[in-house]
């Protein structure tokens, strides 16, 4: 996850795959935009045909279940993964708004500046594409002016980093019941399964570290460990759960993306 309040993960991609197959967006505790370059995405959310279509420009709400990308091989573009507090300073509205959306952000709902940059970026070359997108989100960013209050921020960040509900709710003043409401009301996840889609998101980074610094798939029981699972058991019923795969799985279909991936340079702001 991003640090730092109302924080954003920038991450170019160009991946030459060789043959045509398929990706899958996991869930994790932020908001993600996607800008295509070349060809637009062709994603929809899994086991949900009616949801599939082609955005040059694609932003995808909090979620539990993966989003299916398809692709011929190539896939171009940048990635924006915005805390749940910078969707508000970007976009203008809390994330509990898109919750399980997949907005095609190039028509009237989009916001002007992102409906601008797919051409913008298709038109430039990939080392020019930091300082447009950078450009682009200032300029969005001056004109929302809008923050997510001070405690529900720690709160989330509490709950991202591992800390129980509980302990978050006693941390900012909150009941659990008022935790759960503003919780719900921001992010569209309540605090348990925010905390819950951090996690797995924290094993999946975990898994793609390993795999950038030693070109091989890691021992799923360690990132299970490190990621704050009880164990290997309960990594796997998860993975199960929301990535539609188990953790093996899921590595034997991901792992030439993985390994494509190992080397994009991303950039927190």
């Amino acid at each position: 996850m991003p640090s730092g309040p109302g924080s954003i993960r920038y991450t170019p991609y160009d991946l030459r795959l060789g043959e045509p197959g398929h990706h899958r967006g996991l869930p994790g505790p932020t908001v993600t935009i996607v800008v295509a370059v070349g060809q637009p995405l062709d994603v929809q959310w899994e086991g949900d045909a009616g949801s599939r279509s082609a955005r040059w420009a694609c932003i995808s709400g909090l979620h539990t279940a993966p989003a299916i990308i398809r692709h011929d091989g190539t896939l171009v573009g940048v990635q924006l993964d915005l805390t749940v507090a910078a969707c508000r300073r970007v976009l203008g509205l809390p994330a509990g708004a898109l919750r399980g959306e997949l907005v095609d952000a190039t028509t009237s709902w989009g916001p002007s500046w992102l409906r601008e940059l797919p051409a913008v970026l298709d038109a430039s070359g990939p080392e020019q594409w930091d300082a447009i997108v950078r450009r682009h989100v200032r300029r969005a960013v001056l004109e929302c002016r809008r923050t997510t209050p001070g405690p529900v921020e720690h709160a989330l960040d509490l709950l991202a980093h591992g800390a129980s509900v509980a302990a978050t709710a006693a941390a900012v003043g909150y009941s659990r019941r008022r935790l759960s409401t503003l919780v719900q009301a921001e992010t569209g996840l309540d605090p348990r399964t925010f905390r819950r889609v951090a996690r797995f998101d924290r094993a999946r980074r975990r898994v793609m570290g390993a795999v950038a610094r030693t070109g091989a798939a890691p021992q799923l029981a360690e990132v299970a460990s490190e990621s704050g699972f009880s164990d290997h058991a309960h990594l796997s019923r998860e993975r199960t759960s929301l990535a539609g795969l188990s953790p093996s799985e899921w590595l034997r279909e991901e792992f030439p993306i993985l390994q494509a991936s190992a080397t994009l340079d991303g950039a927190g702001w």
